[in-house]
């Protein structure tokens, strides 16, 4: 049966026109499936207005004036990611005495499953981390410095859920960050001034986003954490379980800010399907005033190709501690960016040797380096980042050519190198290992507190509806993560191990805290289900034996002992929070780290063998200047510390070319 909200927002589409009323039609189909009950009526009507108000927000999206057909048909998944990004949101600020920050991508993601997609071009290279702020409160950021590109801490004003675009008002980057020797650091946030690093908690500021940009996806993140420190605080992992009241007033809040929440992504990217078709904005710093990074300069633009077309994208190449190129749908979700190259930094990407840098996208792989790809989208937007830039920017709009993909090297240098279809298979390998290392690597208690406020939400809402209004991830059984032993690489491995003892084992030093946690998070969280069974169970017993119903009591008792069979069940067999996918996530942190090893010792090329070096990680920088400060004091000399310099010339892979062909 259809909730009455549903029926009742079908009805409205009788007075509207027939293109929208067909689209709305196709969305409430899609987002009104059979679900469960909810546990009361008053809940089943707050899920019913999510509904609703997703179906309005799908229709909104979806009139607008450059959405093609195709492009509706991700309104549905659009709108639950809109959905799942508040609700996050809401938990983490559920608690304001005890904050955490989460993380982006969703910590909740599974391993062997792509990356949930975010809307507002969320960058893959970053490891984000966000919370909500008490604008009366005192805050203490701790981390240390990873082997990433960059580091920054930013504050912004006017974060809700129904606004995602908050305005950044002040910014703490790397290399102004005061870095201890050993990596570690700590920032107050506060209204009044602190010694030390420090963000006024001022103009209006409510939240804290951390960005750690990887330009090498086999970086270690680094790790931060944050905790209030004017009011008392005990920072747990097992939250106070979820009321139905207070499910009730999350889902109440998502209904009456879905609508706006999806409308202010729209105008962060619907300006630049109001360019022509395949052009781009010139070069110039973020505005801060649009949630972007302030310490960045940007280009966006669109795409817009049929099969067998593609667009080279030429860029002026600019020195930056970090750079990247990536590709989003029209609703600013990222493309599927972890089986597909929808996005180079300046670690995997090739400038010419001219001054400029050519991105060639496309559906189909042309066989050339800084291929972005397109994943079978018609059209989308373009964002390229500059952070951490010396000097002015170049003045000026990037070009664009259309061309067929079977002639994108005639419109390329003649020294161009050529990407074979065996070494793009290897590339996309390692790519899908370093994203699964990566988020291995930034993964922390978070994701137990997270699964547990999950399991409330979906024991009060009902699974099938909860999925409804969240959407869910595609996650691989466990037999499938299994798998035929690839006996060529393990024996590949084994030689490193016995040819390079010292080399395999940095490898696996490397990984070793990540293939820990895989294992311990898991354990932790089958313990923390199975404490509040208990505690449920007990609570239901007592409340029965003192009500004097021993039938009651006993019942309590067969509660307690169901639900621990569920979280037998669950430690063992779920695909994505068990401990026996914690000991196979391990078993992939240990390969790659085995790999990595391999390519540290040059026994194993590079999926880009003619990418450039790396830029330094920011800990290089942090300790090159500690250095030359402690220089500084012995000899007086008024040296300062300075941005790290960006990646020497690439080594070029001579190609052959179509003679005679303009370029």
């Amino acid at each position: 049966m259809m909730p009455k909200s549903v029926e009742k927002y079908q009805v409205s589409l009788r007075h509207v026109g027939p293109t929208t009323a067909v689209l709305g039609g196709l969305v409430a189909a899609l987002l009104t499936a059979p679900s469960a009950s909810a546990t009361s009526s008053e809940l089943q009507s707050s899920i019913d207005d999510v509904l609703a108000a997703q179906q309005q927000a799908a229709v909104a999206a979806g009139a607008l004036p450059y959405v093609t057909a195709a492009d509706r048909a991700l309104l549905p998944n659009y709108v639950q990611n809109v959905a799942y990004s508040e609700l996050q949101l809401l938990l983490a600020g559920r608690d304001s005495a005890n904050p955490y920050l989460l993380r982006i991508a969703d910590m909740l993601n599974a391993a062997g499953s792509e990356p949930r997609t975010r809307p507002l071009q969320i960058n893959p290279d970053n490891v984000y981390g966000y919370t909500v702020l008490d604008p009366d409160g005192t805050y203490v950021i701790t981390g240390r410095v990873g082997e990433g590109t960059d580091l920054n801490i930013s504050l912004q004003a006017g974060l809700s859920t129904a606004n995602s675009l908050p305005a950044t008002v002040a910014n703490l980057n790397i290399n102004q960050l005061q870095v201890n020797a050993d990596g570690t650091y700590t920032v107050t946030i506060s209204a009044t001034p602190h010694e030390g690093n420090w963000l006024p908690l001022t103009n209006g500021a409510n939240s804290v986003i951390v960005r750690d940009s990887l330009s090498d996806w086999s970086a270690t993140p680094g790790r931060v954490t944050i905790a209030r420190t004017d009011v008392p605080s005990t920072p747990r992992v097992i939250p106070p379980a979820l009321t139905p009241d207070e499910t009730k007033s999350i889902l109440d809040t998502i209904a009456a800010s879905v609508q706006q929440d999806s409308g202010t992504g729209q105008q962060l990217v619907g300006q630049v399907f109001y360019l022509p078709a395949n052009t781009t904005t010139p070069i110039r710093e973020s505005p801060g005033a649009v949630t972007g990074l302030t310490a960045q300069a940007s280009v966006w633009g669109n795409f817009e190709l049929e099969p067998g077309q593609a667009l080279i994208l030429t860029v002026p190449t600019i020195q930056a501690d970090y750079t990247g190129a990536e590709l989003t749908d029209v609703f600013t979700q990222t493309l599927p960016w972890q089986s597909h190259q929808i996005s180079l930094s300046n670690a995997q990407v090739i400038p010419d040797a001219d001054g400029y840098t050519r991105y060639v996208i496309s559906p189909t792989d042309p066989g050339v380096p800084n291929w972005l790809d397109s994943s079978g989208y018609g059209q989308g937007s373009i964002v390229l980042r500059w952070q951490n830039y010396p000097g002015a920017l170049p003045t000026g709009t990037p070009t664009t050519q259309v061309v067929n993909v079977d002639d994108v090297r005639d419109y390329l240098p003649a020294d161009t190198g050529v990407v074979t279809a065996a070494e793009r298979a290897e590339q996309l390998a390692l790519r899908s290992a370093e994203v699964g290392y990566m988020l291995s690597a930034s993964k922390n208690s978070t994701w137990v507190t997270l699964n547990l406020a999950i399991d409330d939400l979906k024991s009060q809402m009902g699974t099938s509806s909860f999925n409804q209004v969240f959407g869910t991830q595609q996650v691989p059984s466990l037999v499938s993560r299994l798998g035929p032993v690839n006996i060529a690489a393990v024996l590949d491995q084994a030689m490193l191990i016995l040819r390079d003892p010292l080399q395999s084992a940095a490898g696996l030093v490397k990984v070793l805290p990540a293939t820990i946690n895989e294992v311990a998070l898991p354990t932790v969280l089958a313990v923390s289900r199975a404490v509040k069974v208990i505690g449920r169970a007990v609570d239901e017993a007592t409340s029965a034996a003192r009500s004097g119903e021993p039938l009651g009591v006993v019942k309590a008792v067969e509660h307690g002992i169901s639900g621990l069979a569920t979280v037998a069940v669950q430690a063992v067999s779920d695909p994505a929070t068990s401990i026996t996918a914690g000991l196979l996530n391990a078993r992939d942190d240990i390969s790659f780290g085995l790999t990595y090893a391999q390519r540290a010792a040059g026994t194993k090329p590079h999926a880009n063998p003619s990418a450039p070096p790396s830029p330094g990680s920011a800990r290089e920088r942090v300790s090159a200047a500690s250095t030359r400060q402690n220089v500084t004091a012995e000899t007086g000399t008024g040296a300062q510390r300075r941005p790290g310099t960006a990646h020497g010339a690439p080594r070029r892979t001579p190609a052959k070319t179509s003679s005679g062909a303009d370029r």
